[in-house]
């Protein structure tokens, strides 16, 4: 939502609730201050396709700069563009790691979107589109 003065205000809430429980928890709180969700977004994509972006994700040790081996490669295999440092493939970066979270997220964090859908419009966002066209496409939701 944004403020007379052009401002955003309001808050976005990301990876919470994970849990039935966490969205009740949330739905409480929200009640006793007077406030309440506006909008539900979810950006959907094939859990392969996660997989496949995830695993392809390499940071850097020292100065913490991400790169992708697809999107955004590092000019020099291996090593952190900013410092020179070695990339690292993080442990929940690996792909059976990521199968295991995408396991968890359908056992608690999907039926979520059942409870929304009952309360709430959900707006469903195209995931496997370029990351410029799904950031359009939510910032059109919530301006």
């Amino acid at each position: 939502m944004l403020a007379d003065k052009g401002e955003w205000s309001g808050w976005i809430l990301d990876g919470y609730p994970r849990n039935l429980t966490q969205a009740e928890a949330l739905e409480s709180v929200l009640e006793d201050v007077g406030a309440t969700i506006d909008k539900v977004i979810c950006i959907e994509l094939d859990p392969e396709v996660i997989v496949t972006r995830l695993s392809n994700r390499r940071s850097c040790g020292s100065c913490k700069a991400v790169y992708h081996l697809v999107s955004k490669p590092p000019k020099v295999e291996g090593k952190c563009d900013a410092c020179g440092a070695e990339l690292l493939h993080r442990a929940d970066d690996q792909p059976d790691t990521i199968r295991n979270r995408l396991g968890v997220y359908d056992k608690e964090t999907l039926p979520i979107l059942g409870l929304y859908e009952s309360r709430y419009q959900v707006h469903k966002v195209d995931g496997s589109k370029p990351i410029d066209e799904v950031s359009a496409d939510i910032t059109g939701l919530i301006g």
